[in-house]
């Protein structure tokens, strides 16, 4: 019998060991994501990296306005595209986050 596991397998994988280290992991759909419309899909459109980075700004908002997270002790981390969010959000905006990673090599874009 063949098991299909998606490719997001693993990352979950990866988020169920941060919650049980005691991590709060917010995940979402940025702007740019599939599955959501052309517009969505679009919203980046010479602008990579930026829109997105707001929206994980956004959800950061979120989780500390409902009690859920401590803005003192954020970070993020990335993969493939993320890796540009992350280099995007630690480095201009090194005050945001305590911590950033990159979890695989930087593109010559």
């Amino acid at each position: 019998m063949d098991t299909y596991y998606p490719a997001y397998f693993r990352e979950q994988m990866f988020h169920n060991l941060l919650v049980q280290q005691g991590f709060i992991v917010l995940d979402m759909d940025y702007r740019g994501s599939a599955g959501y419309g052309r517009d969505w899909r679009t919203a980046i459109y010479r602008d990579m990296g930026h829109p997105e980075l707001e929206d994980y700004l956004d959800g950061l908002d979120w989780l500390v306005a409902d009690k859920q997270g401590d803005r003192q002790r954020a970070g993020i981390y990335g993969r493939q595209l993320r890796r540009l969010h992350d280099l995007h959000g630690a480095v201009p905006r090194a005050g945001t986050f305590k911590a950033g990673a990159a979890l695989r090599p930087v593109a010559d874009w």
